[in-house]
């Protein structure tokens, strides 16, 4: 069995690389978002329900 500093030790590392995951796709998902409202405006679409940020 674990001890409690053992345990703590090992949620913290998980709880980082989740973080660090997180912001990776936070990141992407951002830079997809502005790909998309350049396509956007290339199509001259004046509004398109559900993506934000219009």
């Amino acid at each position: 069995m674990k001890t409690p500093n053992k345990k703590l030790r090992q949620l913290q590392q998980q709880w980082s690389a989740e973080m660090a995951t997180f912001r990776e796709l936070e990141q992407s998902n951002k830079a997809l978002i502005g790909e998309l409202h350049g396509l956007i405006d290339r199509l001259d679409i004046p509004v398109l329900p559900g993506v934000p940020g219009q």
